[in-house]
């Protein structure tokens, strides 16, 4: 079984595991309130394809780690490779960060 973390990574650290990628800009204005919004599909050379969806408004946050919406799935992959899980959604950047993190700390174990 293949972790999506892994694909997740590959995509944070620009991989060249990543073969081709199509990104769509979605962003809109909502009451005044600019929200951008990217869909990108990521294909990679092992034939597994994973669909990244974000999302973040401009409306001032002094938080530390700002909300957003990210949202990874599996869209494809070829019948020998297993990944779970098949999507994963988080929050924030922190969030996200500290997964992928968690994940890397468990597998070294």
């Amino acid at each position: 079984m293949t972790s999506l973390a892994r694909y997740i990574t590959a995509i944070h650290q620009r991989s060249a595991l990543i073969v081709a990628q199509q990104q769509r800009d979605l962003s809109y204005q909502d009451d005044g309130v600019t929200v951008t919004a990217i869909d990108t599909q990521y294909h990679f050379a092992d034939g597994v394809v994973v669909q990244h969806q974000y999302e973040k408004d401009d409306v001032e946050d002094e938080q530390l780690c700002a909300e957003c919406w990210s949202t990874y799935t599996v869209v494809s992959a070829p019948a020998d490779i297993a990944i779970s899980p098949q999507r994963k959604a988080f929050t924030n950047h922190c969030q996200e960060i500290f997964w992928l993190k968690t994940l890397q700390t468990q597998q070294r174990d």
